[in-house]
């Protein structure tokens, strides 16, 4: 599947014929909580997704960041929609995956001029480098 990130939420295409398996809006609420999708943004307007960074993780999950939101967002590709909304540092800005650890790396920048750049390694444990 491809996975197209857009102001307006989440497409899900499938490859070769480009038919559209599913998508999913703005307002669609995450599994189990309250959050939308893409919650409105102080200072953002109109109300719009903004995204960072998504990587795919053992074929069976797509983590993509919010920056404006501090959060990455887990996406299960079997059941097609957002599971879960990971606190991070703020302004996640590049993932990396480590398939060899199997570790996912969160570069987050702190604010636009990237004065408190962090990195977040293995975020179940929530080790933080410096």
């Amino acid at each position: 599947m491809f996975y197209v990130f857009s102001s307006e939420g989440i497409i899900i295409l499938q490859p070769g014929n480009c038919e559209i398996r599913r998508r999913i809006t703005r307002t669609e609420r995450i599994l189990g909580s309250d959050d939308e999708l893409c919650p409105r943004s102080a200072g953002v307007s109109p109300h719009e997704c903004v995204w960072a960074s998504a990587v795919s993780v053992r074929e069976k999950y797509v983590y993509v960041t919010q920056p404006l939101h501090n959060r990455l967002l887990l996406i299960d590709t079997q059941a097609q929609r957002v599971v879960q909304a990971v606190e991070t540092d703020a302004m996640p800005v590049k993932l990396f995956y480590d398939k060899s650890h199997d570790q996912l790396w969160v570069l987050s920048w702190g604010d636009l001029l990237k004065s408190r750049s962090t990195l977040q390694v293995d975020l179940l444990t929530r080790t933080v480098c410096k």
